[in-house]
């Protein structure tokens, strides 16, 4: 009898432990995905953690913006994050490695093309990211005040119902 209540509580603190840390982790990988796509990051991680059955992490990976939301800082034509220079005012938005050509990124020591040494580089202007329309905080706002709405709603009716009995 006591083997089984202590692996029963074993069961039972493994499954809360995992009812908190899922969610909690789910959150932090929203959170930094949304936030290097240019995205309300904040928002995103509390739509993925709070939303039930995972409803919130599959709606970010069904609406998250890809990496092309970008813009030269210069001229403000669209780039793509492979881009080292703009195509249409010629700005240099990226380093590339003097031997083959692949775009670096500002301290890398080595190009992960050719792997010959990189110089030192000077810093670049990086593209900008275009801001997120209004619609699309709304109707996120709107995911997550809906089911809060509806728990709500449950609560008081079963508080009502207790009263009134």
């Amino acid at each position: 009898m006591n083997v089984f209540f202590n692996f029963s509580f074993f069961i039972f603190f493994f499954v809360i432990l995992m009812a908190l840390i899922v969610p909690i982790l789910i959150g932090f990988y929203v959170y930094k995905d949304a936030s290097s796509r240019g995205m309300n990051a904040i928002l995103w991680a509390l739509i993925a953690v709070f939303a039930p059955t995972y409803i919130g992490l599959l709606l970010y990976l069904v609406i998250r913006n890809d990496y092309s939301n970008l813009q030269c800082p210069t001229c403000q034509f669209p780039v793509k994050p492979t881009f080292t220079a703009c195509p249409s005012c010629g700005t240099k938005l990226k380093h590339s490695c003097e031997q083959c050509g692949h775009p670096i990124e500002t301290g890398w020591k080595v190009c992960p093309s050719c792997s010959s040494t990189l110089a030192f580089q000077t810093p670049v202007r990086s593209p900008m990211v275009v801001g997120q329309s209004t619609a699309s905080s709304k109707f996120l706002i709107l995911a997550l005040l809906i089911p809060l709405g509806i728990v709500g709603l449950l609560f008081l009716l079963s508080a009502l119902r207790y009263l009134v009995r």
